[in-house]
């Protein structure tokens, strides 16, 4: 899309591919673009993929503990609790509050020192290097 000319683009990186979200951050410096990332489908990410991941202004945490064990200190915001989305930047966090805005059902908002945020009986199956377990 950069070479059609657009500056301000959205892209998905689904996590066995978060090597790209370091690639399009060099790119969009070089283009003087504004690129949106949102990483998803990372129930199956390992420990090198997450200084990539960490790159982008949103990330699903999917079932992946190691997401929730070390994004969660970078993020800003959280939309969620049984499968969690971070809003990991200013811009994430502030499209997150647009977002808000725009619901008519009713919504439970309040502060917290830490993410992730878990409801109690709300988690997935988490994803660990020994496979799925119950609890996080």
């Amino acid at each position: 899309m950069l070479n059609l000319g657009f500056k301000r683009v959205a892209v998905s990186v689904a996590g066995f591919q978060s090597k790209a979200i370091s690639e399009i951050r060099c790119l969009e410096l070089g283009e003087r673009a504004d690129v949106l990332v949102f990483s998803v489908c990372n129930t199956c990410v390992g420990e090198r993929d997450v200084e990539h991941i960490a790159k982008a202004e949103f990330v699903c945490a999917s079932a992946s503990k190691i997401l929730l064990n070390r994004i969660d200190e970078k993020a800003l915001a959280q939309l969620g609790v049984a499968i969690p989305v971070f809003a990991l930047t200013e811009g994430g966090k502030r499209l997150v509050l647009a977002y808000l805005e725009t619901f008519k059902d009713k919504l439970v908002i309040f502060r917290t020192a830490e993410l992730s945020f878990e409801g109690e009986g709300r988690s997935p199956k988490l994803k660990t290097n020994r496979g799925f377990n119950q609890k996080p």
